[in-house]
This record gives C-alpha cells, structure tokens and sequence, in this order.
C-alpha cells in the first residue's frame, strides 16, 4: 500500500458519487413511459449505490426487467456493468462480480457490436481484484473496438481507471496523462465539488510524478474549498494543503491547516481512522521544530482516538520514528529501544507483505499465460480438425477404403500428439514452478546474509553497551554509544531497505544515493565536494550490485576523511560500453603503495566487493590520492 492509499481511497468513494457518472442508459428504443422509468431508477441506484449497495441492486434489478422485456441488449450490458461494478468495488463480493462479468462477455459474444462494453466491464472486475495488467489490456481493447461516434463521457470514464491503475503501479506520469481528460470533462460540468476533487487527484498524481504543476491543482481546489462547507470535504483539503506546506518548511502554515483537518474529522465523524496521517504528520512537525510538550500531548490524544494496533503499517512506522524521536530528546534508553524495534518489526512486516504480493503477482502472471497459451493451443487444434475432417470427408467419397484407413491413422496419431503436449506441458510447468521458488530462496538467503553481515556486529555491540549501561547507569560514554549504534542501525536498516527496492534499480539512483551520502558524510568533516556526472536512469543495476559499489564508495571517502587530511574531493561518474567507472579525487597526503597493503581490513573489504562484481580498482598519486574504480553493469 502506498503512502497516500487510504486518502486515495477516500476520494474515489467521493467521486463515485460527484465526479464523471455513466451516460444515462440509451432508451431511444423503449416506449416513452418505459424510458423515463429508467432515468428514475438510475437516478435513485446512483445516489443509493455508496450509501446502501443492497438497495442500488435492487433499483438494478428493476431496470432489468424493463430491459428484458424488451430484449434490449446495450441496456442488459449496462445492467451487467452496474451489477459487476457494486459486487466487486463496493460489497467486495468479487466472486459475485466475476458471475455478472461472464454473463456479459457471453451476451457480447452473440452481439460482436456490444464486446467493447463486455471488455470495459471485465477491466472493472480485473481492477477490483488488483490484476492491473489484465484490467489496462481490457481498458485498452475498449477504447479501441468501441464504434463511432465516439462517446466523449464513455472515453473520459476508461481514462479515469487508466489513471488510477497507473497510480497503482507507481506510473504516476502515465496517470497524470489519462487523468487530464476526467479533469477537463470535471470543469465543463460546472460542480463545484466535482471539480474541487479533480484538482486534488490531478495534484496528488502530479507530486508523486514530481510535477512544477502541483502546486497550481492543490491551490485552485482550495479557492473552491471556500465555497463548500462540508466538513467531511474540507478536512481533506486541509489535509493537503498542511502537507504540502510542511514540504516546503513554511511551519505556521502547516500547524494551522493541519489542526484545522483534525478539527473537521473530530466534528464530522463517529470513525476517526482518517485522523491518522494529520496527527502523524503534526506530530513530525511539532519534533521537528523542538516542540516536544507539544509532541507528547498530539500522542496521548492519538493514542485515546485510535489504537496503534489498527494502524496501517506504513502509519505505525511513522507513529514509533515520532515515539523513537521524543524518547531519544528524553533520554529514555528503553523506550527508545523499544520503539527502535516497534519499527524493525513494522519494517519487516511490510516487507513480507511486499514480498508475497510479487509472488502473488508472479502466480497470477503464470496462470494468465497459462490459460492464453491453453485458448491458443485449442483454437489451433479445432481449425487443424476441421480442415482434416473436411479432407477425410471428400477422400471417403472417392476412396472409401482408403478414407477409413486415413481416418484410423489420423486418430492414433493425435492420441499420440496430444500425450506429447501435454508431457511437454508438464514439464514446462515444473520448470517455472522451480524457477519461481529457487527465486524465492535466493533472495530470502541473501536478505538473511546482509540483515547477519550488516547489523549483527552492531546490535552485539549495542547489546554490551546497554549491559555497561545497566552496571553503571551514570555511564554518559555508554550512553552516548548507545545512541550511536542506534543511528548506525537505522542507517543500515535504510540502506538494506533502499538495495532491496526495485523501483530503486537504475543508475541515477544509485548515483542520487551516493552523492546524497558523499555530501552529508564530507560536509560534517570540513571537506569540500565536487560532484560530477547524472542523467543515467535509463541505466538497469540490481540491487545487490548497488549496494556493494555504494559501500565500496562510503568506505573510500571513510579512508579520506581518516588519512588523507585533504580539504576537497572530486567525483566523477561516466558510464560507457557496458562499464561503470568511479574516479575519487582528493588534494591530500597521497595514498603510497606500502599503505595500500598494510592499511587493515578496510581496503581488503574494498578489494574482494570489487572482485565480486568482476572489476577492478587502482589507486594513483597526482597532488593527492586518485583511485579508479572501472566495474562491468
């Protein structure tokens, strides 16, 4: 779940009800007391849809049979859409919905005319059940078999699912795009609250795609804010508008738009689950600006609204980063401790569930081609048998006997054709299925390795600094140990997390990451940083790769810092023909040979992470130290 999953949520619900409705059901074929039955009871099934789905079936139903009695297919679709669309998305009955999804696909089937709205209605099923790329690939066919005229709202209504699934998919350019159409269809229908919740999905798609037009969406949904008063609405928005001030460090105008959001759930609202990310987001602000007394009252008064237990993983991570922040400024070991391993835990949790929902992808990826490759295999099979019919036909006339024979060969040989097929199949099953779990097993072994290599030696040593402590509990030496092996955990935690990230695998990000690192790290040591070389993100570099050049490249600027005594490093990245080549510079003492090989364990470390990666390192002296690293990608 992404970070702004549940306000996402909340605003479909919205537009559900506000934003781009269905075309009202063609009814140019039905007696006119007919017809305006069924604008009545879309009317009512739209508005009870969110509300009661039970009744909005029913309202359906009704529609239906007005339909049925007049055999009139487009409106049986769109009863099948409607029906299909409250099972999955709003009763989350998906199986139920799947029923109605089959059942237009079979009428389309004896109506070719109707099959881009079967197409539509199985994208809406696939989409409820997150297999986005079957829903995308049923968007599209829509578009695409849908028959002229074109129907601008039904166009408009398959741009808003793209969006969305982009959203989901973490695309969020892609989503920017399809969304602009649902925005200006928004502006032309002159609603108010319509418009307002465009602009704020528009603003939300455009800050994860790091789009210069935020801004102008979040502030023109709020001049429309001044013209709505529902509170519901209103705490969203302010929501926002706290957020993206807390963004940009203007503090007095967070702390009031953020209050205000609380101000407006706490008055609107029996259920107060959308209280948490504006207390959480208060709370960082409040530890940010050293306002600690303030921090702990916006946690007891969290604590007393929601239990932490029913909070999303990604909303306790942040409540105990908020409890670690105050306990550490208290100096309160344990419950710093403590929350330190809230966090690992929540950490952990989220990444299992990562973990499970790729393989989950995978299988249902597998099944999906599976099941094409099965409707390929038979369709083939079934055209080879009819023209081998139609040609033991024609032989039997002429040559009876010859046809009989024919007809027995042909038989025996198919037997054996399809034993072969389906030995083949087998085997190509088994295959996969012990590709995807050796996957599996590599990876879980090499996350257990790097948690073992990276954060044992820190936590042993974290645990005889605590037990120092507990002797001597005066001890400020032990004290201050303490807080920095947690820090150092935290920073290996961060870079396991970020290596493990596969949204992470390019070049600009590892670049990005190690300048990030390089600057902070030289900053604090009084050493000017010359940074050369970006623009890479087209480049592919697995995790495990990124994380050992990272390393390589903070023990490197570790050892400058410790002997070089230098006042300024330079460093330059050029990627070319396959090769990654790291060149560190600095104006320091020098590097000789003999320091090379008796300079401990760290340039080793250095020395065998390069050979893992099949590359090499030299060092030079040219009014310093300059060490080349030259590594295959």
């Amino acid at each position: 779940m992404t970070i702004h999953s549940n306000l996402r949520i909340f605003i479909l619900v919205i537009l559900l009800i506000t934003s781009c409705k269905p075309k009202q059901p063609p009814v140019n074929r039905l007696p006119k007391i007919d017809s305006l039955n069924i604008v009545k009871l879309y009317s009512k099934m739209s508005k009870a849809q969110i509300a009661n789905p039970d009744s909005a079936l029913l309202f359906c139903e009704k529609m239906r049979v007005i339909w049925a009695k007049y055999n009139y297919t487009p409106g049986l679709m769109d009863y099948y859409r409607y029906v299909t669309t409250i099972y999955s998305n709003l009763k989350l009955e998906t199986q139920r919905g799947k029923l109605y999804a089959d059942s237009a696909w079979q009428l389309a089937k004896e109506h070719e005319e109707l099959l881009y709205k079967a197409h539509h209605i199985y994208g809406i099923y696939n989409m409820a059940i997150s297999d986005y790329t079957s829903a995308t690939t049923h968007f599209l066919s829509a578009l695409k078999l849908q028959p002229k005229p074109i129907d601008s709202i039904f166009v408009t209504a398959i741009d808003d699912y793209l969006a969305d699934i982009f959203s989901f998919q973490g695309n969020y350019k892609n989503a920017v795009h399809y969304y602009e159409p649902v925005l200006q269809l928004a502006q032309k229908s002159g609603d108010t609250l319509r418009i307002m919740f465009a602009y704020l999905s528009m603003y939300q798609y455009c800050i994860e795609a790091d789009s210069t037009n935020a801004a102008y969406y979040l502030f023109s949904a709020k001049a429309l804010g001044k013209q709505i008063k529902d509170k519901s609405v209103n705490a969203t928005l302010n929501y926002y508008l706290g957020r993206y001030y807390y963004n940009i460090h203007m503090t007095d105008s967070a702390l009031y738009y953020l209050k205000e959001s609380i101000q407006n759930i706490r008055s609107n609202s029996k259920s107060f689950d959308r209280l948490e990310r504006p207390y959480l987001l208060l709370i960082r602000l409040y530890n940010d600006t050293k306002q600690f007394t303030r921090s702990k009252i916006a946690i007891k008064e969290l604590q007393h609204l929601i239990r932490v237990e029913h909070m999303v993983d990604d909303n306790k991570e942040v409540y105990y980063k908020c409890i670690y922040t105050l306990d550490k400024q208290e100096h309160n070991i344990e419950g710093a401790l403590s929350a330190l391993e809230q966090i690992i835990e929540v950490r952990k949790t989220i990444e299992r569930d990562l973990n499970d929902k790729q393989l989950l992808n995978y299988e249902k990826e597998l099944k999906r081609l599976i099941a094409e490759r099965t409707i390929i295999d038979k369709d083939n099979q079934l055209k080879k048998q009819h023209l081998l019919t139609k040609i033991a036909t024609l032989t039997a006339i002429l040559f009876l006997i010859n046809g009989v024979l024919i007809y027995f060969y042909w038989k025996r040989r198919k037997k054996l054709e399809g034993a072969q097929w389906r030995e083949k199949e087998i085997t190509a099953k088994l295959k996969t299925e012990k590709a995807l779990l050796q996957l599996q097993i590599d990876e879980r072994n090499r996350i257990g390795q790097e948690l073992h290599d990276d954060i044992g030696t820190t936590t042993t040593s974290l645990a005889m600094a605590v037990e120092t402590l507990n002797k001597n509990p005066f001890d400020k030496d032990a004290l201050d140990k303490i807080n920095k092996l947690a820090r150092v955990i935290n920073k290996q935690i961060n870079v396991i997390v970020w290596s493990m990230n596969m949204r992470n695998d390019d070049l600009e990000s590892l670049i990005n990451y190690m300048r990030t690192f390089a600057h902070s790290f030289l900053k604090e040591a009084n050493i000017d940083l010359d940074w050369k070389g970006s623009g890479y993100n087209n480049v592919v570099i697995l995790g495990y790769k990124r994380r050992i050049i990272y390393l390589v490249v903070k023990e490197l600027l570790n050892n400058i810092v410790k002997h070089a005594k230098a006042s300024k490093v330079i460093v330059t990245i050029r990627y070319t023909n396959n090769f990654l080549n790291i060149e560190i510079a600095d104006n320091g003492t020098g590097f000789v040979d003999n320091r090379i090989k008796t300079s401990g364990n760290g340039i080793l470390n250095i020395q065998q992470n390069i050979k893992k990666l099949n590359g090499s390192i030299s060092w030079n002296e040219c009014s310093g130290t300059q060490i080349n690293l030259l590594i295959p990608i």
